[in-house]
This record gives C-alpha cells, sequence and structure tokens, in this order.
C-alpha cells in the first residue's frame, strides 16, 4: 500500500525520500493546511521556525489529529527538540543531516504509525492487515497450521442490557482468555478482527487443546460480568422489538477452526470460509463450544 508523505518545507529534497510504497509531495504558501488536507497525508514533514501554536492547532483539526509529524530543525535550534517531542512530534531531523537519514526516519516514522493504526485501541492485537498476512506466510511456508475464527454469543444482547463500556470490558476478558490460555504454547499469531470477533493462527496439532482451554477458561470467567441475579437464572431477561420478553443466556464463546491436519489450505480465503463454516456449527451448542473441520475434500 503506498503511503503518503506531505513536505512543507523547501530544505527537505523529496527525491531523498522516494523509497517504494512512499510518494511525496510538495505544498506551500498561505493554504498549505488545506493543501495537504486534501492529499491524505500519511506523514506530515515541516520545517523553519518552530511553531508550537501551529502544532496545537494542527492536533485540533480533525483531519490531522492522527497523522504524525517529523520536524526540520537548523543547527541553531536543537534544543527544540525534546520540545516537540513533548508538543506531540513524532521525530525531528537537525541540520545538517544526509539523505539517507531523512529517508530512514521518514520510514521508521511511517512504520511505527502503520504498527499503531493496525493494532485495535481496545484489545492492542493487530487487525486484519496483519491476520491476512499472516495466513499467507503461513501457507507460503507450506506449515501445518489452524485458523480458529472466535465470535461472541449473545454480545449485543449483552450490550443492550448493560451498556457498550461493560461491552468493551468483555471484549478485553475474551482477549485475556486467548492470551492466557496461549502461554503454555508457541507458534501462536493471535489478532482482533474487529468488535467481537477474534482470529487465531496456530500449530495444528495444539489447535483443540487450545480451544478447549479457551472456551473453559471463558465461561469460568463470564459470570464476573453479570449481576447475581442473572448468573443464578443463567441469562437475562429481554424485550424483543414486538415488545415481548425473551431469555437470552450468558454470553458464550464459539470458535470455528480450520486445519492443515485434514487437508490443504491453499488461501487466506478458503481458510477463512471453513473457519466461519466450523463456527456457525460451534453456535448450536450452549456455553462456549468450539467445532473442527474434519472433511477431507
Amino acid at each position: 500500500m503506498t503511503q503518503t508523505v506531505v513536505i512543507v518545507d523547501d530544505a527537505i529534497n523529496p527525491s531523498a525520500l522516494l523509497v517504494s510504497d512512499i510518494r511525496t509531495i510538495n505544498v506551500g504558501g498561505d493554504e498549505w493546511v488545506d493543501n495537504a488536507a486534501e492529499h491524505n497525508p500519511d506523514l506530515l514533514v515541516l520545517g523553519g521556525k518552530v511553531d508550537f501554536d501551529l502544532l496545537d492547532d494542527l492536533r485540533r483539526d480533525n483531519r490531522f489529529g492522527d497523522v504524525p509529524i517529523i520536524y526540520r530543525l537548523d543547527a541553531d535550534s536543537v534544543d527544540s527538540g525534546f520540545d516537540l517531542l513533548d508538543a506531540g512530534v513524532d521525530d525531528y531531523l537537525v541540520e545538517p543531516f544526509e539523505d539517507r537519514e531523512a529517508s530512514s526516519r521518514v520510514r521508521a516514522v511511517l512504520r511505527r504509525s502503520r504498527a499503531g493504526l493496525e493494532r485495535s485501541p481496545l484489545t492492542g492485537m493487530p487487525g486484519n492487515f496483519r491476520i491476512a498476512a499472516e495466513l499467507d506466510r503461513r501457507i507460503l511456508a507450506g506449515e501445518a497450521f489452524a485458523l480458529i475464527h472466535c465470535d461472541l454469543d449473545g454480545f449485543k444482547s449483552y450490550n443492550d442490557r448493560y451498556g457498550f463500556l461493560r461491552g468493551d470490558a468483555v471484549i478485553q476478558f475474551c482477549a485475556r482468555c486467548l492470551r492466557v490460555a496461549a502461554q503454555p504454547y508457541d507458534g501462536l499469531f493471535m489478532g482482533h478482527i474487529g468488535g467481537d470477533d477474534f482470529a487465531v493462527i496456530l500449530p495444528s496439532g495444539i489447535a483443540e487443546e487450545y480451544a478447549a482451554a479457551v472456551a473453559k477458561r471463558f465461561d469460568e470467567g463470564i459470570n464476573e460480568f453479570y449481576d447475581a441475579s442473572a448468573v443464578d437464572a443463567g441469562g437475562v431477561e429481554l424485550e424483543d422489538r414486538l415488545g415481548g420478553m425473551r431469555f437470552v443466556p450468558l454470553v458464550g464463546l464459539s470458535m470455528g477452526v480450520a486445519t492443515t491436519a485434514v487437508r490443504p489450505l491453499k488461501s487466506r480465503w478458503e481458510t477463512a470460509q471453513i473457519a466461519a463454516e466450523m463456527k456457525r456449527i460451534a453456535k448450536r451448542e450452549s456455553g462456549s463450544a468450539y467445532a473442527v473441520d474434519r472433511r477431507r475434500r
């Protein structure tokens, strides 16, 4: 994916930053802020006299609030470097510097920024891009692996009853279950697909044992997120759209497992589809459960 670097500094040589998957755009003039925003930048490179009011304005501007910034400093302004970092600038360059240094710092900031964007702010787990890349890597390497697609049952009803903040706590609890159950094993990759969906990629030989450990840990801890009366009843009564009451069991965790133990998995799409099919089967069980694809073709 090509990333865009907008340069607002005549002293920076754009050609020095021309590396693969990066394009540079120079803007200037009194309207440079609006001009820069039109390019939807992944990084801003600023220079000249340090203007902390400008930096504060950029951070308050919805168009630039999450855009990393590199600042070029003259040699006699080097003392401003730490103040810039405190003000929210991601890195700075001090004259004189070589083109290679500028290029390396740009790539480093972009790399850190992309890694941050690809992680869920709620669980800290990598998202879909990294999940897909990990599947591709294991398939290309010919590894024996399994994909577990995890999904919470009755989560929407839980949010309706207790609110989204407690719902977020349940999602974080699920992430902890996945992490803690992984401690005895090597070679696991965990990702947060989004919402209440997770993915775990792991060696095929431990997939069932791991899934069983996650289910056990989840069912043992989910009661803490309910009122005592709901725990005693095994669920909650909720009003449906027609005004009637329906009983919703405690939130459970369903896991679908696609594995190379029974047949080759030739693409990320095939792997994800099989895991989703198995997850639907696991949802037929009460409480937390998993289902493994055992079809040989």
